[in-house]
Formats: C-alpha cells, structure tokens, sequence
C-alpha cells in the first residue's frame, strides 16, 4: 500500500490533510469489527432479555465514540497483517513526510560545512533543482527537522511521469473528504440542537402538573425503582406524546389531557417513563447520537442506534408488565397513545418518547408474548459484556499498520545537531551542518541549607539534593510523579524541575533496617534508581544472584565499580524516593515511629513531596494518640499550608478521632482549616463531620455559618444547612445568619428544603419568620413556593405584617392549583381577622381555573362574612366564574349561613341570573324560594330571575315552590 501514499503525496496531498484522512480510514475500518461483534453477540443472545440487548448496543456505540480517542492516545500495536504505510498513523497524522523529488548525488564530505543560522528551508513541495547539469554537484533536500537526535536519512528518490498532467484535477480530494466528513458531522449534532432546543421551548411553555394523586403515584413508583434525583412532572398544551429527558433533574412530559386518563394508565406511562430515567436512557441517547455524528457515513452504525432504541422500548415495556399490567391492557394503552397523539419529529433526536408509530407493530407483538424473556441486566451480564467490549475495543485501538522501513543513509551527520537545507539552485553549495546550539544553563541553582527543602518565593518547596546532584526548582517549573503497576512489576518516575528520576521493580524486596539499603530480593528481582539532573545521569541496578545482592553503578550509561560514593548516592536516592511514592509506606511509617517517634514523623511529613505523603503522615501521627489537642490544632495549622489537595486535606480533617474534637480551641481550628477548602464537596464533607459532636458553642456554629455561605454548589449548601437547623436554630442570631446563608441557593429545591427544615424549630420570632418569608419570595417554582407558604401557615400565626408579606409571596405564585393550596392553609390554619379577607379575594380573584377559583370563594364564604367590604370583591370574582356548575357551588355556599345579610342574598340572586343551565339555575331559585318563601322581597327577586329560564319544566318547578302554579304568565 506504500504506492498509494506516495500517489497522494506527489499529487500535492498537504501533510496534515492526508493524515487526518488516513485517521478516518483507521477508525472507520476498525468500527465495522466492533458493530460485527456487537452484532454477533445479539444474535446469539436473542432468547435474552432486551434489556441485555440494549446494553450491548449502548456499549458498542459508546466504545465507537471512545475509538478515535484511544487509537491516538493508547500505545501503538504494529500489525505485520495489516497494509503498511511509510510515517502516517494516528501517531504521526501531523508529521507526514513531504514529496520525494529527483535528487542528484551527495556531495563529499570534504565539503561539508557548519550552515549560517539565517540559511531557510525551501517550501515543501517546491522542486529545487535545475534539468541542466549544474558545475558543482547539489546536495540532497533534507527536511528541517529541530527534534532529531541521531544521524539524518535521505529518502530515495520517486520519479511520478504519469501522474504530472494528472495533479490538478485530482489533488483537492482528500481535503473534499475532510471537509465533506465536517460537513456531515456538523449537519448531525446541528440536528442534535435543533431537538435540544424544541424540548426547550416545549419545557417553558408546559406547565407543572398539578394532580396530586398523579404527583404521589411519581413518587411512589421513583421510591419502588430506586431513583433518588428531583423529578418535575410537566403537562403539555398539547395532544404530545409522554416523553422524558434530563439526566440531574429528569423531566417527565404528559399531554394536556392526561388528567383524564385512567388511573392505570396514568400508571403505565410513569412505569415505562421513570425506567427511562433509571436506566440513563436520555444520556445513551446523546451518545447514540454523537456517535452517529462521528460515523455519520457509515450506515451500519447508523442500524445500530436504531436497533438500541428498539431493544430500549421493549426494556421499559418489560419494567411495566413486570409491574403486574396485563399485557392486552399495556397494549391497548399504547395503540391508543400512538393513535391519539402526535409525536415531534423534532424532539426524536433529543429526547425519549414513549410510543412512536414507526416503532409499535414489533413492541405490540413482544407486550402480546407471554413467552420472552423479560428480566433486567445483572451485574455479572454487564461486567462480563464490559470485559468482552475492553477485550475488543482496546487490543484494536491500539493495532495500526507496520511503517515502512526506512531507507538506507545516504549521508550520516554527527548526532544532536539541527540541520538546515541549503536552496537547490543555480548558486547552491554544498549541505553545511551548523555548530551544535550551545546548552541553555539554567540560572544558578538554588542549593538547599537544609537537605530537603528551600525557600523560593512565598513558600518552600523541595529541592533534590544528592552529593554534586542538584535539582533547581523554580516556581512555575513542572513537577510531578507518575506510577504504574502489573502485579509484581512497578514503574515509578517522577520530574522536577530540570531532574528525572526512575525506579523499576519486579518482586519482592526487603529493605535493610534504616531504609538506607536494598537487603533482600525474590528470586529474578529487581530494584534500580535512575536520575538524569541535565548533565549527568546515575543508575544503581540491584539484581538477586547467587551470593545474594548484585549491583551495578553507572555513570552516564559506563559502569563503575560499585564503591562508597555510589552507596552513600543510592542511600539519598532511596530516601528521595521513599518521600516521593507510597511504596512500603506502612512499613516505613512504623520503623520512623519506632526510631524517631512523633517528631520524626512529623519532619518526614515535612519533606515529603506529595500532599498524599504528608496527610498520610499527619493521620498517623495523630492515630499514635501522642498528640494533645492543642498539638493537633498546630497540625492543622501546618497542613493547612503544605497540603494543596483538598481531597487529602478533608480526610485528614474527618479522621481525626471524636474524643480530640471535644476540645473548644481544636474546634475552631478545624472550621477556620476547612475554609482552606476549595471543592464545595469536601469542604461540605468537613463541616457536616463536626456538626456530629454535641453541644458545640454558638460562636463555632455561626463561624460554621458564615463558612458554608462561601459554598457556591446549592446542593452542598443546602445539606450543611439543613443539619445545622436540625440542632442549633435556637438562637436568634444563628436563624438570621442561617436565613443569609440560604439566600445564596439559587435552585428552588434547595431553597425550598433549607427553608422548611426552620420549621421544625420551635418559636421562631416575627423577625424570622419576616426573613424567612422575604427569602422565599425569591423561590421561583411554584410548587416549592407553595410547600413553603403552607408550612408557615400551618405552624405560625402571621400578624398584619408577616401577612402582607405573606401575599406578596402569594400573588407571585401563578399556578392556580398551587395559589388555592397556599390561600386554603392559611384560612384553616390561621384565626384570621375580617380584614385578611380582602387580601384573600383580591389574590383569588386573579385565578383563572373555575375549579380552583370556586373552592377558595367556597372557603371564603365559611370562613368569613360576606359584608359591605367584601361583597364587592366576592360577587365580582363569582361573576368571572364561566363554569354554571362552579358558580353554583359557590352560591349556595354564600347563602347557606341562616344570618347571611339581605344585600348579599340579593347579590346572590343577581349572579344566578347570569347562568346559561337552567338546570342549575332552578336548582338555586328552588333552593332559596323553599327558605324564603315568606320574604316577599326576595321572592319577587327569586321570580324576577326565574323569567329567564328558557326550560318550561324547570320554569314549572321554581314557580311551584314560590307560589304554588307551574304555568309561565
């Protein structure tokens, strides 16, 4: 295959374009083995559930979308089956050799001399040399090359007749591909966000779902599946399929008539909606879909995420009739679902819709089938589909093709020089080498006055110093160790500063009492220390022989006679490398303990390299039980600035005994460390650890307080909040700064939470319950809104200020269902005045559902008497009523009281008047002519309405209970 790189090349192919191309081919060949896997597997597990089928799929795709990554990242396996092409690879995509041109032979050597630096190298692809002979000899066009190290190759040279005439008209085709794989790639995820966008907008239009019943049946079915995130039930405006989507806060969408539903079909659309979200199906989706993006002309990948989708279906329709729905029932649900309602086109790329037309005649005939198999995945199922996937996917990631083998020198130049190209032309010389580049010596190294340790800037940072090895640190410089170990083997190597070090392991080693020597190896083992300072690199080799230990000292790669200077250089080697990995850890820590004590301890931790090292230190200095409290609180103090990692730093907090936290001063220090923290996780973790001690003092819990509202994660928050509210809101001061910190949640959940757990404290003052309440205005979902207001109504009375700003909260709320929630809890939990009816009416009379209007007007009337201030606001917000059902409830509850206010009876009369039943407006009439038969003034109101009616059998019927005949006049 070497031809068909040398084709593209001479055509003019650029470098970086070619191998991207030859990327995409590597990717795309080795996906068609993983789909043929996958593929396999399902067929052979066809008697399995679908559940066990989907996760197949779900793995193959997600392993093609992993494939291109670690075809570039993982190690190269070359395979002598697979064509062979010269430099190009994943590895060498951007280092493509350019074009052979005709060269004429190399010049002799006596002519070779150092190149000026301003010498350029010709443009790539430009011919350099002339048809005529020349007087001199010109030399050979070597590619520029700043990173080669050792002697340079010329390539033969490729004589391409046949294909110059040829060059222009096919020369633009890799880069068509490229662009054309781009174009395709960005056309699918386009689609991606058109979907993600309509599901948007599809969220802000819908509303919350309102249904109290359906909301606890959610509930229940999350409970029985396990789901343990926030889920929001929203209903649609219109006839849409239920569809699902979300992964931190999952969102289920019902259709607008869903309250109509059955109950147990409201049932089996949460089972199968809520198996979505148990399973992830909305993030295998996206990968799915990303997946199709990369492969996107690949058809069988395409066949792939089709063929997930299906076994995804008949997964969660296998959730709902292990659920105990009949099978016929289940099926005629979804035939009328995919019947009655539409599904989006536009939201199939970006969410997980329930019943598809496209997708039901098979899921009918599997929901029908009492034989299939219907259980879920185990964990031996997906650990072994894992193995077999990495036993696939990671052997093939790594497989590429041999490279060619490189021609034979035509001229050898001496090592680690940069070497430059002189133009080709007319007045060329011959190939001149420049002098090497002098070395960039660093600034004077920073030697250490103490062995370990020097001060660079602010702070102190190791500085490795062995005999006349020193490692010059700076601020800014890379530093790092890196670790690797199979089974008995290990590599270990670290870097710092202009140092390198390796230690290689295999077997068991025994050290000898100070850690200073190797005393003993297993058989075949071995331990070297190897350290490059720049300059000079030193090695000592320790292998097990016959007579025990062998060693070998070597000095920039020579070998030396083992003596003293490199046993006192490998026993500072040795100390360096125990302060720098975790290697016999354990042993080491006890033989410190056991020598040097605490103290030693304590300074080891000090010269330890790593924030692991030092915290593992300090947790067993501190378990030794040695230290006093006051001792522990200088540790913390010293930890706090030589322990970067916020992971170690809360371990070694959260592992300190409870005993030790008794003392008040260790508290303090142990919040004001835990402001060190950075991860609002593990400073969360810190501070929940020592609200597990009792009776902490007033001062710590609000220094506690004004720590957490640091916290930028709502969730970390909230749960730091809502255990200190479990114990120490008795205090006014503690409720007002716990009341500030919760003013920094932004998510109404969390708000919501941390707001009813000061609730469960006894006797709050007016003045928290007025923070409180100005805090919850700022709550902007209406259902956690509404769980707050209630709960105040229900504990606290609210004097007139408290309810002012209570309605404020109130008129914010603009789902009608949770507006009549709030404004019923507050009238039967609440000895309201009259006055607190105007506030009512004037906030009911912006409800727009006549259900939920007429059951506050309904309250209303029980609750307050409707006199010559609240007459007005009542009858005007009956007369917005356009349900005659609603306004008759509402009416006879006004006139039920026996001391109900003649103006308020006749008001009454008035509204009948305006309903279009004559049914319900007879059953009124009626009503009131059989209590007021002796009023004459309100039976000729009662007769005067009673004219309206248009139904001679109920006209018949209100006139015989007024005055006896049945007849119209």
């Amino acid at each position: 295959m070497n031809w068909v790189l040398e084709v593209l090349q001479s055509i003019g192919v650029p470098n970086d374009v070619l191998g991207w191309v030859i990327v995409l081919i590597d990717v795309a060949v080795k996906s068609l083995v993983i789909l043929g896997v996958a593929a396999a597997v399902t067929f052979g597990l066809r008697g399995a559930s679908a559940a066990v089928r989907h996760h197949v799929w779900a793995v193959a795709l997600g392993a093609l979308l992993l494939l291109p990554v670690l075809s570039i990242v993982l190690p190269q396996w070359q395979v002598a089956f697979l064509p062979a092409f010269e430099g190009v690879g994943p590895a060498a995509a951007v280092d493509v050799a350019p074009p052979a041109v005709m060269v004429p032979p190399a010049a002799p050597a006596a002519e070779v001399r150092p190149a000026p630096p301003a010498r350029a190298v010709p443009p790539r692809g430009v011919a350099t040399g002339r048809a005529e002979p020349a007087p001199e000899p010109a030399p050979p066009a070597v590619r520029e090359r700043a990173d080669v190290v050792g002697p340079a190759t010329i390539a033969p040279a490729v004589s391409i007749p046949d294909w110059a005439d040829a060059r222009a008209g096919f020369s633009d085709w890799p880069v068509a591909a490229l662009t054309a794989w781009l174009v395709g790639a960005s056309l699918v995820v386009a689609l991606l966000g058109l979907g993600l966008l309509r599901v948007w907008g599809i969220a802000r239009s819908a509303k919350p779902l309102t249904d109290e019943e359906l909301l606890a049946l959610a509930e229940a079915i999350a409970d029985d599946l396990e789901i343990h995130r926030p889920i929001r039930l929203l209903e649609s405006h219109t006839a849409i399929t239920p569809m699902t989507w979300g992964y931190r806060r999952p969102v289920v969408l019902f259709p607008r008539d869903a309250a109509a539903w059955s109950f147990m079909r409201r049932r089996d659309v949460l089972l199968h909606e809520l198996a979505h979200v148990r399973r992830n199906d909305y993030v295998l989706q996206l990968i799915a879909r990303y997946t199709c993006a990369v492969y996107w002309f690949n058809p069988f990948v395409w066949l792939a995420a089709r063929q997930l989708r299906l076994e995804r279906e008949r997964a969660c329709d296998d959730t709902v009739l292990n659920a105990g729905t009949k099978p016929s029932e289940y099926a005629h649900h979804l035939l009328e679902i995919a019947r009655t309602l539409k599904a989006s086109q536009s939201t199939a790329f970006a969410t997980v819709a329930m019943a598809r037309p496209s997708q039901l005649t098979g899921r009918l005939l599997d929901v029908l089938d009492d034989t299939r198999n219907r259980r879920g995945v185990s964990r031996s199922t997906s650990a072994m589909t894992w193995a077999v996937a990495a036993a696939v996917v990671l052997p093939l990631a790594c497989a590429h093709a041999p490279q060619a083998a490189a021609a034979e020198p035509l001229a050898t130049l001496e090592p680690r020089a940069a070497y430059a190209v002189e133009p080709t032309s007319e007045s060329a010389g011959p190939l001149t080498v420049p002098e090497p580049a002098a070395r960039d010596e660093r600034a004077e190294p920073a030697y250490a006055s103490e062995a370990f340790g020097v001060a660079v800037g602010e702070r102190t940072v190791p500085v490795f110093y062995i005999q006349d090895i020193q490692c010059d640190v700076r601020r800014g410089d890379k530093h790092g160790t890196s670790s690797n170990s199979n089974d008995d083997r290990h590599t270990i190597r670290w870097w710092e500063g202009n140092c390198e070090g390796l230690i290689r392991i295999r077997g068991d080693v025994d050290f000898n009492e100070d850690f200073t020597d190797v005393a003993r190896l297993s058989r075949d083992g071995v331990f070297s220390i190897e350290i490059d300072d720049g300059e000079t690199i030193r090695e000592v080799s320790l292998s097990e022989g016959r007579d025990g230990v062998e060693r070998r000292w070597l000095v920039d790669r020579d070998e030396r006679s083992y003596d003293a200077e490199a046993a006192e250089w490998f026993a500072a080697a040795l100390e360096d490398f125990f302060r720098r990995s975790t290697y016999q850890l354990e042993e080491r820590v006890d033989w410190i303990l056991d020598t040097r004590g605490v103290d030693g301890l304590l300074q080891e931790a000090s010269r330890a390299y790593s924030s692991y090292l030092r915290a593992r230190y300090y947790e067993k200095a501190i378990e030794t039980g040695e230290l006093d409290a006051s001792q522990v609180a200088t540790l913390f103090e010293t930890a706090q600035q030589e322990i970067e990692s916020d992971y170690e730093m809360s371990r070694l907090l959260r592992s300190v005994p409870a005993t030790y936290l008794e003392d008040s001063n260790l508290r303090r220090v142990y919040v004001e460390t835990s402001n060190s923290l950075e991860s609002d996780y593990e400073k969360s973790r810190v501070l929940r650890a020592i609200l597990t001690q009792q009776g902490l003092e007033d001062e710590l819990v609000l220094s506690m307080l004004q720590s957490a509202a640091d916290l930028e994660s709502d969730y970390e928050l909230s749960r730091v909040l809502r255990e200190i509210a479990g114990q120490y809101l008795y205090d006014p001061r503690l409720r007002t700064a716990y009341l500030t910190a919760a003013e920094g949640i932004s998510s109404d959940y969390e708000r919501s939470r941390v707001l009813r757990a000061v609730f469960e404290q006894p006797d709050l003052s007016d003045e928290t319950l007025l923070q409180l309440l100005e805090s919850a205005e700022l709550i902007e979902s209406d259902y956690e809104l509404s769980r707050v207001l209630t709960s105040t109504a229900s504990k606290y009375m609210l004097d007139d200020e408290l309810r002012a700003v209570y309605f404020r909260g109130v008129n914010s709320v603009e789902s009608d269902y949770e507006r009549r929630k709030i404004i019923t809890a507050l009238m039967e939990n609440q000895d309201l005045p009259q006055s607190a009816g105007r506030d009512i009416l004037q906030s009911a009379a912006t409800i727009e559902s006549d259900h939920e209007l007429s059951n506050v007007l309904q309250s209303a009337a029980s609750r307050f008497t409707v006199d010559d201030t609240l007459r007005p606001l009542f009858f005007q917000a009956v007369e917005s009523l356009s349900s005659d059902y609603e306004r008759r409830r509402v009416l006879r509850e006004v006139t039920r009281p026996d001391g109900v206010s003649r103006a308020t009876l006749l008001d009454a009369i008035d509204a009948i008047g305006g309903m279009s039943s004559d049914h319900d407006k007879s059953t009124l009439l009626r009503d009131l002519g059989r209590r007021y038969r002796q009023d004459e003034e309100i039976v000729e109101a009662l007769s005067r309405v009673a004219d309206t009616l248009e139904s001679e059998y109920e006209y018949g019927r209100v006139m015989s209970v007024l005055r006896g005949r049945g007849t119209r006049q």
